[in-house]
């Protein structure tokens, strides 16, 4: 039923598959919504996100939901089906077997962090997703809730990127996704420091949001309540970077379990790209697009990317010279901006 288009749902074969959205079948709580897995009759999963604070009419939840079918991209997980009552608004998608990035970094049970070169190739494809949405898809969409929590991982460690259309459109005709979305404006620790002046979403906020999440490949921490840092300094992970450069140890940053496996260079590429995406100043921070080139540039021995059609906006320069800018940038020199920043702060 799902090969041609989103297909409407009922209610009630929806809470079959989740055992009447028992809190045994929850994956994970967000702000916009839980996420409970849903198990078919052939042992086949899906998820199906009950949406939270939702004000528009059926008719119009219908309309979007037929709209997002169409947004489709390899590194975004796919839109199945919705569901639409009086009371509820559900939206049904694939099932990634391997859950959110966010688990796989921050784990509980001792297990092995992931290596170098599967972040990267996290980190690369979850970028050309993300460029994909800003600058690919008409019309361009800003995602506004970008973390680790909506980044899902397939069974080959392939990122999908969740929630791309429970987002506003950046030039909508007639839009009311923005309903959609709680009043508050990202996951803690993710938030661009600008929202709290304009209250709008913008690209460079996403591209603010993903820088965290790159932090967070790079690291290992989490966005909120590093472990590494010292006691008397509490902060968020971009509050712990901008401490660490205005001191001149940037590099002490980088997970101590991918330092000295042949990578380094690689991780201190990565880092500066994960910097520039947190810059306070937001026309300082480069484009989603950018960010992918710069993060498919340091992947090249890997091969995880391949030809697109995501190119660089046309007033931004060559590619080719952009990316050695950012990677080859001197790193005292993001020290500098960023220690400038954290002082005025």
């Amino acid at each position: 039923m799902f090969e041609n288009s989103v297909s409407e749902m009922t209610l009630s074969d929806l809470m079959k598959v989740t055992n009447d959205f028992s809190k045994e079948n929850i994956i994970w709580l967000g702000r916009t919504g839980t996420m409970y897995k849903a198990v078919l009759k052939d042992g086949a999963c899906l998820m199906v996100k009950r949406l939270q604070g939702t004000q528009y009419s059926s008719h119009d939840f219908s309309s979007e939901m037929a709209t997002l079918a169409n947004v489709k991209h390899n590194n975004l997980v796919p839109l199945l089906g919705f569901c639409t009552t009086e009371e509820e608004r559900l939206v049904v998608y694939r099932h990634m077997s391997n859950g959110s990035l966010h688990d796989k970094l921050h784990l509980k049970d001792g297990t092995e962090p992931m290596d170098w070169p599967l972040r990267l190739k996290i980190g690369i494809g979850a970028a050309k997703g993300f460029a994909w949405l800003h600058h690919g898809c008409d019309p361009h969409i800003i995602h506004r809730n970008i973390s680790s929590n909506c980044i899902l991982l397939d069974i080959d460690y392939e990122p999908k990127i969740l929630d791309s259309g429970i987002a506003s459109l950046m030039n909508p005709v007639v839009s009311h996704l923005g309903t959609c979305v709680n009043s508050e404006y990202g996951d803690m620790g993710y938030v661009a420091p600008e929202y709290a002046k304009t209250l709008l979403a913008s690209p460079k906020g996403d591209v603010y949001s993903f820088g965290v999440v790159l932090l967070e490949l790079i690291t290992g921490e989490r966005p909120t309540n590093v472990a590494k840092a010292p006691r008397r300094f509490t902060c968020n992970i971009v509050g712990w970077i901008f401490h660490l450069s205005g001191t001149y140890k940037l590099q002490d940053a980088i997970d101590q379990f991918l330092v000295g496996k042949g990578y380094d260079d690689e991780l201190s590429e990565f880092l500066n790209v994960a910097c520039s995406c947190v810059l306070t100043d937001p026309e300082e921070r480069p484009s989603m697009s950018e960010v992918y080139q710069f993060l498919r540039a340091i992947g090249q021995r890997y091969n995880f990317a391949t030809e697109d059609d995501i190119l660089l906006p046309s007033n931004s320069g060559d590619a080719d010279q952009l990316v050695e800018l950012i990677i080859a940038r001197d790193p005292y020199e993001i020290d500098v901006k960023m220690e400038v920043t954290y002082t005025d702060e």
